[in-house]
């Protein structure tokens, strides 16, 4: 079970004297709201042991339209992300055991 729910019950496990009326959608949406400030300020935020998010210029290209004229799609900004190793090796690690399950079955 995934979702901002089940991981509040799981911090408020660990957690006994935060706040009852912790709501993590409340916490999620802040925190990505100031991330995006972040990112329009300075054009990079790191979130350790997450990974990297950065902003890329996209320039304007020409695309295909099923056999129609071309369309030029205009430049813009686009965010990116880059993992970091410790999140690549513990979802790695992770699905490695799931496809052992997987293959003894």
């Amino acid at each position: 079970m995934s979702g901002t729910r089940s991981i509040s019950k799981k911090i408020r496990a660990r957690c006994p004297h935060c706040n009852n009326a912790l709501d993590l959608s409340d916490m999620g949406t802040e925190l990505f709201r100031r991330m995006i400030d972040e990112l329009d300020k300075h054009g990079r935020v790191e979130a350790e042991g997450f990974g990297t998010f950065r902003i890329a210029n996209m320039p304007a290209h020409k695309v295909a339209n099923f056999g129609r004229d071309e369309i030029v799609v205009p430049a813009r900004k686009v965010i990116r992300f880059k993992a970091s190793i410790h999140a690549k090796e513990k979802i790695n690690r992770s699905r490695g055991e799931n496809d052992k399950e997987n293959n003894n079955r």
